[in-house]
């Protein structure tokens, strides 16, 4: 009698069929704490990944800026911007630390990101950089961008967790295995006489007859007189009420919800639940996107134009604005606001919206209506 075994999927989903039990072979090999790291991380690199560069010089925003082609379409011949950034981001919060080597006007995602060199009141030393097993050479702290996690440990967190996670799927395993094992009974004649020779016959038919059709798909079985084979099966259903594959999906779920928590995630987002989706979608944004990309534009910007570049208002900026879908019927009356409250253009509108910008002298301009005037001031020019 064979025996269909479940477990579930990331996502809770039922899988069943006898091959499943080979997945819990794998599983004491399979870090929950992994897997919901590398979930975590894919979500905050896809969404810096998506987000808009914006250069800024000398307080002015500055349309087909260099910078903004390199950090945000093309990092180099062999790597667009987007594939780089979340490269980096993800070294950046695995292992605390991601270099990017400028390489005449192009970027290089270090292989590792090794320990630097360090003496008081000079430069950090990176010695031995590689790009795809090429040596690069050695570089002061200066010549590269350090992209640093600043909350390092996330990283020690999954670190620590990783062998108590572990050892819980190893005893699920165990008991799995001991409660999902078909188990029967031979009944036979209770008058033999038990002598040498009729020990030797049910050794042999055990071994070369019953054991064999047991582990078979298919197989015959030849049953003699006055014996019988019976599954055990109120004992097998009692112990798999109690020990079932359900061990593993409490592991996996307690194991993504402590990493969630410590990157700042909204724990659901891990689940796709879509309710009250805008109120999680802005936590996430807030706690687990804004501070990483934030540490990146933080580090370009300094390296870039230096403290003179940033005094006389020079950056360049990871926009989050626009890392949303946007309907543009939802937004019509918000986009209505902005541009009659004089926040923004309507070339500046049209590109929050992901359209194309007009171009023309009147669509850069900001316009104000009468409600938004200041007392005692008519306003004449793009007045209602």
């Amino acid at each position: 009698m064979g025996l269909v075994k479940s477990i579930y999927d990331w996502l809770g989903n039922r899988l069943s069929g006898p091959a499943v039990e080979g997945i819990f072979e794998d599983a004491t090999k399979t870090v929950f704490t992994e897997a919901a790291f590398s979930v975590c991380t894919s979500y905050i690199a896809s969404a810096i990944a998506t987000a808009p560069v914006k250069v800024i010089r000398d307080g002015k925003s500055v349309e087909g800026d260099w910078n903004a082609y390199l950090w945000g379409v093309s990092a180099n011949l062999n790597q667009d911007a987007g594939e780089l950034i979340s490269e980096a981001v993800w070294k950046m919060l695995r292992h605390g630390r991601a270099l990017v080597v400028p390489h005449g006007s192009m970027l290089y995602l270090a292989d590792a990101a090794v320990q630097p060199q360090r003496h008081f009141g000079q430069q950090d030393v990176y010695r031995a950089l590689a790009w795809q097993g090429e040596a690069m050479g050695d570089f002061r702290a200066s010549d590269l961008f350090v992209f640093t996690c600043h909350s390092p440990k996330v990283a020690a967190l999954v670190e620590s967790l990783s062998s108590s996670y572990a050892a819980m799927a190893t005893a699920a395993q165990s008991r799995f295995s001991a409660a999902s094992k078909q188990r029967y009974k031979l009944k036979m004649r209770s008058s033999q006489s038990g002598t040498e020779e009729q020990g030797k016959q049910f050794e042999e038919y055990v071994n070369n007859q019953l054991k064999p059709f047991l582990r078979s798909d298919t197989g015959v079985l030849p049953e003699y007189e006055s014996t019988e084979l019976i599954p055990l099966d109120k004992e097998l259903q009692s112990a798999l009420s109690r020990y079932k594959a359900d061990d593993f999906v409490a592991i996996r779920k307690d194991a993504f919800e402590t990493v969630a928590v410590a990157f700042g995630m909204p724990t659901s987002m891990l689940y796709g639940n879509v309710n009250n989706f805008s109120e999680v979608f802005r936590s996430f944004m807030t706690f687990a996107v804004r501070p990483v990309a934030k540490s990146l534009s933080d580090e370009i910007t300094r390296k870039t134009f230096g403290y003179a570049g940033w005094k006389a208002g020079s950056r360049i900026e990871i926009d989050l604005s626009t890392v949303k879908y946007t309907d543009l019927f939802d937004a019509a009356d918000s986009a209505d606001k902005l541009l009659a409250s004089s926040l923004l253009s309507p070339d500046g509108l049209l590109r929050l919206l992901g359209q194309d910008a007009i171009g023309e002298e009147w669509s850069g301009k900001h316009y104000i209506t009468r409600n938004y005037a200041p007392v005692g001031v008519e306003v004449v020019e793009g007045g209602e």
